[in-house]
């Protein structure tokens, strides 16, 4: 067990009509490792009724877990319980404007992040023969581009796309740069959402598309890291409801509806096909 105690505090000032900045700082005292200090300073400004900049720039702090401290898998992992907490900084600069009554929506924004003492918890360790988990002597850094579309079509109908380009990069054990495991560089998404029978009925569609990644795939037999690639993959799920009532409404969900076989992490296949109903009451007691 570790104790500790946090302090914060935030600021919000509105010194002219369309601006706002915030500024916000946290300490967090740890009983069991370095205190950590992070803090954030935002800012965002109407440039017209149609067009908003908008920008951040901080720090953060992540503990190590339990597990990766303490964490005991005969024959597998030991736990390293001089693990250090991790830290990043970061900056984004966006831009967001509407159109039509705000019925069309469209955000952008870059991205630029620095992460620092960064755990990795599948250092193989010669003494035990096990893995453990220990801090990276490099820093990893992520830099990449978000935006978003949303579109109203009347009052029944609302379209929301996204993409995300994510480069990311670490050092690896001969000091060159190379693409961080499991950090897709492409993602997006597309989500449909249609109300329709005098609103008591819904359907909702999501879409999600992630690109192909890489991750580390350790021989049985050398106990070495090699670098694989994940097949890119997409996935539908599909919900809709109908109110029988005021008080009852039918509810059904499919999850992944084309049985799409995928991996998020390499050997670990997520769940196929899945079918749900239900019946949803609202009551006054």
């Amino acid at each position: 067990s570790y104790d500790v105690d946090a302090y914060a505090a935030e600021y919000i000032g509105k010194p002219i009509t369309g601006f706002t900045w915030t500024a916000s700082i946290r300490h967090d005292d740890y009983s069991d490792f370095d205190n950590a200090t992070t803090w954030q300073l935002a800012a965002s400004h109407q440039l017209s009724p149609t067009l908003r900049l908008r920008g951040s720039v901080g720090t953060g702090s992540k503990a190590p877990t339990f597990t990766e401290r303490y964490g005991y898998f005969e024959d597998f992992f030991i736990g390293n319980p001089d693990l250090k907490p991790e830290s990043s900084r970061g900056w984004e600069i966006g831009l967001d404007t509407r159109w039509s009554n705000d019925r069309y929506q469209f955000e952008v924004a870059y991205f630029d992040q620095d992460l620092q003492d960064e755990i990795d918890g599948f250092v193989f360790d010669p003494d035990t023969f096990l893995f453990t988990a220990q801090n990276k002597d490099s820093d990893s850094t992520r830099k990449g581009i978000e935006t978003a579309f949303d579109m109203r079509l009347g009052k029944s109908f609302t379209l929301v796309a996204t993409y995300t380009y994510t480069n990311a990069r670490e050092e690896n054990d001969l000091g060159q740069s190379v693409p961080e495991v499991r950090r897709p560089k492409h993602l997006a998404s597309l989500s449909a959402n249609y109300h329709f029978a005098g609103n008591r009925a819904n359907l909702n569609m999501n879409l999600n598309y992630s690109g192909s990644q890489q991750d580390d795939f350790f021989s049985p037999v050398t106990n070495v890291a090699e670098r694989v690639d994940i097949d890119p993959y997409t996935v539908v799920n599909l919900a809709g409801s109908w109110k029988l009532t005021s008080s009852l409404e039918l509810t059904a969900r499919i999850s992944n509806l084309f049985d799409e076989v995928y991996e998020e992490v390499l050997g670990y296949v997520r769940p196929g096909r899945a079918v749900y109903a239900g019946l949803r009451g609202r009551f006054n007691f």
